[in-house]
């Protein structure tokens, strides 16, 4: 499996998530791990690209209702 796909398997894994304790761990965990890293390292073009990413899971979440 590349990144990619490892990628999309967590994203799906964590949209199927309904206790939000769980949810909490998880942003804890990743605010832990990069901190202000991950927002700061991100360029104008990447920007760009999560801006459709969080479009898309947006969309997902929707369709999981």
């Amino acid at each position: 499996m590349d990144i990619q796909e490892s990628k999309i398997a967590l994203v799906k894994t964590i949209l199927n998530i309904d206790n939000i304790e769980i949810i909490e761990k998880i942003t804890d965990f990743i605010n832990d791990e990069f901190g202000n890293d991950l927002k700061s390292n991100i360029s104008s073009d990447h920007n760009e690209e999560t801006e459709k990413g969080i479009e898309t899971i947006i969309r997902m979440v929707g369709e999981f209702k």
